[in-house]
């Protein structure tokens, strides 16, 4: 994985761990020479973490898919892709969190509102079924 590159780069080589490493911008070019750096090669981050790979990935005009099981760290990389330039330290992960937890809220939300729709409509179907029933048993 190239975070993994990255992280070894920074570490040395022998350096077993793997985390969300926060690399500085000058590190975002460390891909390796003999990587295939060809325009709409896709790049998978599995550990996005802060970004890193993928703003390296798009500034090379590739395609990244990141994602990380740390929320705050998915709407962290997705403000780097979407500010380049911006350093991870200047990232405010607790709006992010906050933003995230917000979007979380109404997604909830507007689920329920979905749900309860979804129930009102089986009612009127089911009551709708009924008088068609009795319209028949009259009928006969």
């Amino acid at each position: 994985m190239l975070t993994d590159v990255i992280h070894r780069h920074m570490r040395g080589p022998e350096s077993p761990d793997c985390g969300n490493g926060h690399f500085p911008e000058e590190y975002e070019g460390v891909i390796p020479v003999d990587y295939p750096k060809k325009e709409f090669h896709w790049i998978l981050d599995a550990c996005c973490g802060s970004g890193s790979t993928s703003v390296a990935a798009n500034k090379l005009g590739m395609v990244s898919i990141a994602f990380d099981k740390d929320p705050g760290m998915v709407i962290s990389t997705r403000q780097r892709i979407m500010t380049p330039d911006l350093f991870y330290d200047e990232v405010d992960e607790s709006l992010s969190k906050e933003q995230y937890n917000a979007e979380r809220e109404q997604e909830a939300k507007e689920q329920k509102e979905l749900e309860k729709e979804s129930a009102e409509r089986r009612k009127d179907a089911a009551k709708a079924q009924k008088k068609l029933e009795k319209g028949k048993a009259r009928a006969t």
